[in-house]
């Protein structure tokens, strides 16, 4: 959303046309691609309004000229806490200008992220965040967890795990993240303690790939899908995961 402000909206050539460096004249850029574009990391300012006719036209091709598709990591609901991360608080004046944006293109798909357990948040702050999602995703109900990261025991883990699965109710598809924190006797016990809450997948629960592939084969009686990120994204050999069998998603 912040696209040009360090080159002070200055105008460069491209392709034969010219454009301020600005987050509307680069999305109009590349809506003239004919290629599918989604954009992320777009935080909820006003000039974002100017993209969404963008996302509701379509090109000669029938091809959208900006997928419906906008990542918008909220962090959190609760003004405080947001003040605390140093992040916009005005989060009701979001909502609304979600919910226009939603008027303008009802297929429009919001992903985002949250941060929950950060230092000096209250229990009544983390209710109010779950109120929050809620009442933002009619139906629309996805979430991912970062586990072992603030947190620092098994259970405060699955008392985050189950205010959320409480929060999404039964359809809800749950994803968790545990960010290589768990040696396998570790990740195993997780697994088992996990397991009542339907995960969607479990995410690099182990740092290295023989871990995974050990963990792989102990869970294998357990419907719980094992997905690799850092093994693939900071590896020397990114396809050593593959070879080894050590992962279900990748």
């Amino acid at each position: 959303s912040a696209y040009g402000v360090d080159l002070k909206y200055a105008e460069r050539d491209w392709r034969g046309k010219t454009y301020a460096t600005r987050m509307q004249a680069l999305c109009e850029g590349l809506s003239e691609l004919g290629v599918w574009t989604r954009l992320h990391y777009v935080y909820p300012y006003p000039h974002v309004d100017h993209i969404i006719p963008l996302i509701t036209e379509r090109n000669a091709a029938g091809v959208p000229r900006l997928l419906p598709y906008l990542d918008i990591p909220f962090q959190h609901a609760s003004p405080r806490v947001l003040k605390l991360m140093k992040r916009p608080g005005a989060i009701d004046k979001t909502f609304e200008r979600i919910q226009r944006w939603r008027e303008a293109c009802p297929e429009l798909v919001v992903r985002s992220t949250f941060i929950a357990g950060f230092p000096g948040e209250t229990e009544e702050e983390f209710d109010y965040l779950l109120d929050f999602m809620r009442e933002g995703t009619e139906g629309r109900q996805r979430a991912r967890i970062d586990l072992s990261a603030i947190v620092e025991t098994l259970a405060d883990d699955l008392n985050r795990v189950e205010a959320v699965r409480d929060a999404l109710g039964p359809e809800g598809r749950i994803r968790i993240d545990a960010n290589g924190a768990w040696n396998v006797d570790e990740a195993e016990h997780a697994v088992h303690a996990l397991a009542e809450f339907d995960l969607e997948y479990l995410e690099q629960p182990c740092a290295s790939v023989p871990e995974l592939a050990d963990l792989r084969e102990r869970i294998a009686d357990w419907d719980i899908a094992v997905a690799a990120d850092e093994s693939v994204r900071k590896a020397d050999d990114p396809v050593a995961v593959a070879r080894a069998g050590a992962a279900d998603l990748i």
